[in-house]
């Protein structure tokens, strides 16, 4: 997954308050979550990586968590989106590399 673009719309925006949740249809893998959307905005979500004894790969200076693109394989995308109002609509473009 490369990135995520949300698009509000240009007359009938979804409310302040939209909340999207993209995760692996069938593994139920999170890929993002988004909450309280205003405007549009893109995302590049990445996940935080483990060594091979399943220890938190980190930055050795700072302790901040390395991180990677997420991968989805075999399967679709689910896009839920909640709170975003009654006739509401937006767009999401996804990238997938």
């Amino acid at each position: 997954m490369q990135a995520i673009r949300y698009v509000a719309d240009g007359s009938t925006p979804y409310d302040n308050t939209v909340d999207f949740t993209v995760t692996g249809d069938v593994s139920g893998l999170p890929i993002l979550t988004v909450t309280n959307e205003s405007a549009s905005n893109t995302y590049y979500p990445r996940a935080a990586t483990a060594s091979v004894a399943n220890a938190a790969a980190l930055y050795a200076a700072g302790g901040t968590a390395v991180t990677d693109l997420i991968p989805v394989a075999g399967e679709r995308i689910k896009i839920v989106v909640a709170q975003g109002g009654a006739s509401k609509t937006g767009k999401l473009h996804v990238w997938i590399g």
